[in-house]
């Protein structure tokens, strides 16, 4: 079962657009990919929340009662280079 995951902006005080992943581990990377261009000073105000499972094979959600905040550490981003560049 794969999850769906938002980010909170804690400036603006609302949750982003869903996304499907895999599982936790996917969501991270996505949410460290979406913050490169962010300024270093100011990615704390943003926050990884698992919301729901999805069954993709079925097409059904099973909602959580409140989103789960999943633990990001985010690394220097000028450090995350795309795959085989060195």
């Amino acid at each position: 079962m794969d999850g769906l995951y938002t980010i909170y902006d804690r400036a603006a005080k609302q949750y982003g657009p869903v996304f499907q992943a895999h599982n936790d581990d996917v969501a991270r990377r996505e949410m460290i990919r979406l913050l490169k261009s962010v300024a270093a000073w100011d990615r704390d105000s943003f926050v990884l929340y698992h919301v729901a499972g999805y069954n993709s094979d079925l097409g059904l959600v099973d909602g959580f009662g409140v989103p789960v905040e999943i633990d990001v550490i985010m690394p220097d981003i000028d450090e995350v280079k795309p795959r085989g560049i060195v």
